[in-house]
């Protein structure tokens, strides 16, 4: 599956590049970008499989592959600051060796694959002597009582939750700290890049820092949702597993059990949101010799939680009335990422971008703060809330 996911973006980012006839991408050029992202995400499949033979709870291996991926990617842009020597340590530093559409270079590719074949040498091997359900790493053994905290559902809902959530916090945090260490150099970056420097240019009167930023913060906040989003579709994936009954046998109600993923999820935007100020902030205001506004970079991060509970409220309803297709939920980010990526840039009609939420947030810091829009987005977003928790509470278990 991993092999033909990858083959198949491999091929259709290629060819969809080279469709489009711009000067500078030449054919091969369009299919080594495609191979790099395929060969990449190929690699780190590897490394999950691997990992997947070491632990014994797949938390556990969906735990060290992350963390797997932060180590590669602080090596790799330690390595770019100065050591060289470094970031070819890591295989996130191959990979941007390509130099793709100046001297398209296939070794990185090569390495890549010579690599995903010793993982995967040693995933079979390590599967074949493995015992069935068991991982090499012996579990830490846990307390013989649970705490009071963890006998709640909000409890239980966090310990299920807590690496994912622990994991994309350092996430969005170290890529957010690793764009605040351009801001002093920004037309240094986007010098021979003529497209960027017209997109970040913005209006008139506007600093080439304050687009970049708006734009930054709309892209991390999307990135954010997703761990929002992964944890309150928990709710549907304990359910589809039959895990709810266990909990539904004792004085539990459906309602506090829902709403207890639903609050969690609130809590992790603040968290997501909170990181990525931070990490933008703390290392930004370093690098600059000017100083960079906290209260604006912060209001900048939080002014898209009411979209992001959006998306929350929108999983929510999906969850109560139709939660065989709750998984569409993502196809709806993925749109509201293209629009705030690519959007402007292609300049998309109104109404395709009215059809995302996150279209409605305004760019900060380039635009004012709207009292009107934050309000409405947060009241569409407790009534579609409401609505589902009350879908929820009606229909079957198994819906």
């Amino acid at each position: 599956m991993a092999v033909m996911l990858n083959g198949i973006l491999t091929v259709l980012v290629g060819a969809s590049l080279s469709l489009l006839n711009l000067e500078g991408m030449d054919l091969e050029g369009t299919f080594l970008y495609g191979a790099i992202l395929g060969v990449t995400g190929l690699t780190f499949a590897g490394f999950t499989a691997l990992f997947a033979q070491l632990s014994e709870t797949s938390r556990g291996a969906t735990g060290f592959s992350f963390a797997a991926m932060i180590t590669f990617y602080l090596i790799r842009a330690i390595g770019d600051t100065g050591q060289e020597g470094l970031s070819l340590v890591s295989p996130l530093g191959w990979a941007v060796r390509t130099d793709v559409f100046v001297e398209n270079h296939w070794w990185p590719v090569l390495l890549l694959l010579l690599l995903l074949v010793v993982l995967i040498g040693l995933t079979f091997y390590l599967n074949s002597i493995r015992d069935m359900g068991a991982g090499f790493l012996p579990e830490r053994k846990g307390k013989i009582h649970a705490s009071t905290f963890l006998q709640t559902p909000v409890g239980l809902a966090f310990r299920l939750q807590r690496t994912n959530i622990i994991a994309w916090g350092i996430g969005v945090f170290v890529l957010s700290a690793s764009f605040g260490s351009i801001l002093g150099e920004l037309e240094t970056y986007f010098a021979d890049m003529e497209i960027l420097q017209v997109y970040l240019q913005g209006d008139s009167g506007t600093s080439m820092r304050d687009s970049f930023i708006s734009l930054l913060m709309g892209i991390m906040s999307m990135i954010a949702s997703i761990p929002v989003v992964m944890t309150i579709i928990k709710v549907r994936s304990e359910e589809s597993k039959y895990q709810t009954e266990l909990i539904y046998s004792r004085a539990v109600s459906r309602n506090k059990l829902l709403v207890s993923y639903l609050g969690l999820a609130i809590i992790t935007s603040f968290l997501m949101q909170t990181f990525i100020a931070t990490g933008l902030w703390s290392v930004g205001s370093w690098v600059l010799t000017d100083e960079l506004d906290t209260g604006t970079i912060f209001l900048s991060a939080y002014v898209y939680l009411p979209a992001i509970w959006f998306l929350v409220a929108l999983t929510t309803l999906l969850i109560g009335l139709k939660p065989k297709i709750t998984g569409l939920t993502w196809f709806y980010v993925v749109y509201c990422f293209l629009i705030i990526y690519v959007g402007d840039l292609f300049d998309l009609p109104e109404w395709v971008k009215n059809l995302s939420v996150f279209h409605f947030v305004p760019y900060m810091p380039l635009d004012d703060f709207v009292w009107s829009s934050t309000i409405a987005i947060t009241i569409g977003s407790v009534i579609v809330s409401i609505m589902g928790v009350i879908g929820y509470n009606k229909r079957d278990i198994i819906g």
